[in-house]
Parts: structure tokens; C-alpha cells; sequence
């Protein structure tokens, strides 16, 4: 099964995407997009076989920007790791802070949404890049 974990931070949103295969997990591929709502953000995406591109995407303005390019590069028929994203069977994601109701993994919901913008002001470079 292949989950695709990710990391929003302020400005930044890191990924790897895992084989999971009983007790095994497997990196398929890992990588970045750093400045995201600059002029010049900077995506790197790199293999377990040592295989690296960085270059700067356009049109990155926002978290939701970065992940469509990062998707992009997981399906790239020339060297992506999938076919399709249907192969991703989940997708895991660290928010910075959901207070005292949300202190362990749930699964998102509109209620789990809610509590995270509440606590946008204990995280407020992170918490809405989280959401």
C-alpha cells in the first residue's frame, strides 16, 4: 500500500511517499517545495536510486499549489514513482497544534478542520498551511 506523508510549514511543504509491505517501509520517492508564495519557490523531488531534479515550478502560490506540483512529479511518465495517484491509499499529515481536543492521529473531518483553524492562534505561521 502506498501512503504519501506530508509537512506544511509556513512557507515550505515536504513529502515522501512510502511502500508499506507488512513490517516493511519503503521510500519511493521524498522531497520539497521551499519558498511557496514567493517569485521563485523551488521544488526538489529525489529517489532512493539516487535520481534528483530541482527546478522552480510556476505558478506556486500557495500549499495547495505545491501539492498539485508534487503530484506532478510523482506521475511524470519520464521518471515518476506511479502510474496514477489512485495508488496512493493514504495520505498522512503533521499539523502543528490541535490544543488540548485533537493530541493524537484522527482521521480529518470537518470537525478536526474546525479545531485546527481554532488554533490558529497558538500556530499562526503554521496551523492555516496545516489546514
Amino acid at each position: 500500500m502506498k501512503i504519501l506523508v506530508i509537512n506544511a510549514g509556513s512557507s515550505s511543504l515536504k513529502f515522501t511517499l512510502f511502500e508499506m509491505a507488512g513490517a516493511e517501509n519503503n521510500v519511493l520517492s521524498s522531497g520539497q517545495v521551499e519558498r511557496v508564495g514567493t517569485d521563485r519557490p523551488n521544488l526538489i523531488y529525489k529517489r532512493p536510486d539516487g535520481f534528483k531534479k530541482e527546478f522552480s515550478p510556476a505558478g506556486v502560490k500557495n500549499h495547495a499549489d505545491a501539492l498539485r506540483a508534487i503530484c506532478g512529479e510523482l506521475v511524470n511518465a519520464e521518471y515518476g514513482v506511479l502510474k496514477d495517484l489512485s495508488e496512493v491509499k493514504a495520505i498522512g499529515h503533521r499539523v502543528l497544534h490541535g490544543g488540548e481536543k485533537v493530541t493524537k492521529p484522527v482521521e480529518v473531518t470537518d470537525e478536526v478542520k474546525a479545531i485546527i483553524r481554532e488554533c490558529f492562534p497558538l500556530g499562526p505561521l503554521h496551523n492555516p498551511a496545516n489546514l
